[in-house]
């Protein structure tokens, strides 16, 4: 009686021991008998005792099974032990591999910086192909937002302000303030330029080919090309045209981005 008890309280320890694996296993694995008392675990926790045989021999003596369930215990706990560790290690990677992507993605986000320069201008346009108000000749009080993104340079500017400013506003001033802008195909275009009104064609040249007619929205597209233009001649590296939106009210207005 004392034997068959000690035997079922090495048993219990034993099943507790290899509890938190017993999903990942087959049953049952039947690896020894005392009278009508069997003992079955699984083949991960009891690698010592797949051999029925051998296994049989273990439990002829109480001492003999006893040092074979304690062994079987330590064998399960080292199993363990080096199973916990690999997933530590491999937890620890990932973290650091995560860390680093981290770092990178701030380093990337830090390295773009934009800046936006202001313009305003008045100028009138028509849109004869869409009819109804806007095929008379109107205006609008217009602005302009340019905003360019690249690397700081060791100074700690993209560009220098003023220079961008000071170029915008002269070609805007030259080109689009007080005057009218048209499309090249529209009818007005000979009695304005007999008048020696200011005018600017729309789809006759660069910067303006291919945009038939002053919408907001080609209009945003000129400006855009025009500051593109600019930054190609001053050759400033890394630096590109990001945003630019032109209002030609305070409900009205286009967005050219990247």
């Amino acid at each position: 009686m004392i034997v068959a008890m000690n035997f079922l309280a090495q048993a219990r320890m034993v099943y507790r021991a290899i509890e938190p694996c017993m999903d990942r296993v087959e049953f049952p694995l039947r690896v020894g008998d005392i009278g009508d008392k069997s003992l079955v675990m699984s083949p991960a926790a009891a690698p010592r005792w797949r051999n029925e045989r051998a296994c049989q021999d273990r439990v002829n003596t109480g001492g003999t099974f006893s040092a074979s369930l304690t062994g079987a215990c330590c064998e399960l706990e080292e199993s363990l032990m080096a199973e916990r560790t690999d997933e530590l290690a491999r937890d620890a990677t990932w973290c650091e591999e995560e860390q680093e992507v981290g770092r990178s993605e701030i380093r990337q986000t830090a390295a773009t910086t934009a800046i936006t320069v202001r313009h305003n201008f008045e100028s009138a346009h028509r849109l004869p192909q869409l009819g109804g108000k806007c095929q008379n000749l109107h205006g609008h009080s217009w602005w302009v937002e340019a905003t360019v993104a690249g690397e700081a340079g060791t100074d700690g500017i993209v560009v220098e302000f003023h220079d961008l400013k000071s170029y915008l506003r002269e070609w805007i001033d030259g080109n689009l303030d007080h005057g009218a802008m048209l499309g090249s195909e529209d009818e007005l275009v000979p009695a304005l330029k007999a008048a020696d009104s200011k005018v600017f064609l729309f789809g006759e040249a660069d910067p303006s080919f291919g945009l038939s007619w002053p919408t907001v929205e080609n209009v945003a597209e000129l400006l855009t090309r025009v500051t593109a233009g600019y930054i190609r001649s001053r050759g400033w590296p890394g630096v590109r045209v990001s945003r630019v939106v032109v209002r030609e009210t305070h409900v009205n207005a286009a967005e050219v981005s990247w």
